[in-house]
């Protein structure tokens, strides 16, 4: 399993592995046969193809991969392990599941060939199969970033796309332009989630910035919401929507209290260091450590603690804070602390 981790580098070790497809323990010929099919060994086939003719099901789909890993040109092995692998996915074992999901998002297959992965994906009946593929996707980083991208333009795809890129975060910064180009026809909910895919990129999302200016007072509380928390995590480049969310301080106290509080959220972050900033922002988010939901306790928490000597003032509600009934919120209030005296 060592070997595995190491990827293609570990080649050397093709025949010490081949040798274990042959092992008395089942966990040995497992772990060997993905091993080969993770450095994407040469030379193993016909061993490989005698392993794939077990009756081990678990097996059977290791070695399948393994072959079509090692050979990325042979269509018929990518075939051959796709359908196999398919039927993993609707395996009643997890663990079969499982692998068979990890085993199909490390093959590079044609689109065709993606777009039935896809809709098998989606008509499974286990509900963790498609998050599982997402993970293991956006597990391949930026490799896989630009494919991600295209799959925007199709409403099928766009929202298990969103969230590949969003599990990238800062590694799927080339698909900004798509993803800013996706949220003009995609309805709030999966025009939320783009907004959060922007804020997990982070900085390098700021080409997206006038767009997400525009949203954070739109009628959809989804949308002004998500847009106003991705401007906060691009940070200083969001400079630009800096008036239109000082304005959302001004005029939604009563109406949108917590757009008042993740603005001002979002601009302890666009103006850090800004004593100015922070005469205004520290009393909104001080009264927010009161907020009802723990995450939003903790996240004003590390915000004042950034803020430093500034939020002084707060020093009191975070003392109340180290006491709360969240550890998240308790740990928080006393990093800020130690931050701030």
């Amino acid at each position: 399993l060592a070997l595995a981790g190491i990827g293609e580098a570990a080649r050397s070790a093709t025949p010490a592995l081949v040798k274990e497809l042959s092992d008395p323990q089942v966990g040995v010929r497992y772990a060997a046969a993905f091993a080969l099919g993770n450095i994407a060994a040469q030379g193993a086939d016909a061993e490989l193809e005698e392993t794939a003719k077990t009756d081990d099901k678990f097996l059977k789909i290791l070695a399948t991969w393994a072959l079509a890993r090692a050979n990325p040109d042979d269509e018929q092995r990518q075939r051959d392990a796709v359908a196999l692998l398919l039927e993993g996915v609707q395996d009643p074992d997890e663990r079969t599941r499982a692998a068979s999901v990890r085993a199909l998002a490390q093959l590079d297959l044609p689109d065709d060939v993606r777009d039935k992965v896809y809709e098998a994906l989606l008509a499974s009946p286990y509900p963790e199969v498609m998050p599982m593929a997402i993970e293991a996707v956006a597990a391949r980083g930026a490799a896989v970033a630009g494919r991600a991208a295209k799959r925007l333009s199709d409403p099928k795809t766009r929202v298990a796309a969103v969230r590949v890129l969003s599990l990238m975060g800062p590694e799927a910064k080339d698909a900004v332009p798509a993803l800013v180009e996706a949220l003009k026809d995609s309805d709030p909910d999966v025009g939320s989630e783009i907004n959060f895919a922007l804020g997990a990129i982070g900085p390098a999302a700021k080409e997206a910035v006038p767009t997400l200016s525009s949203m954070v007072n739109d009628e959809n509380e989804g949308l002004r919401y998500s847009a106003v928390f991705a401007l906060g995590e691009i940070g200083p480049d969001a400079k630009p929507a800096g008036d239109a969310l000082i304005a959302n301080l001004r005029e939604h106290r009563d109406d949108d209290p917590f757009l008042t509080l993740a603005s001002a959220l979002a601009l302890s972050r666009i103006y850090p260091n800004s004593p100015n900033a922070a005469k205004t922002l520290v009393p909104i988010l001080t009264a927010g450590l009161k907020h009802e939901r723990s995450s939003v306790r903790a996240e004003i928490a590390r915000a004042l603690g950034d803020i430093g000597a500034d939020a002084k003032s707060s020093v009191g509600a975070l003392r109340d804070a180290v006491n709360d009934a969240d550890e998240q919120v308790r740990s928080a209030a006393a990093e800020a602390l130690d931050k701030i005296e």
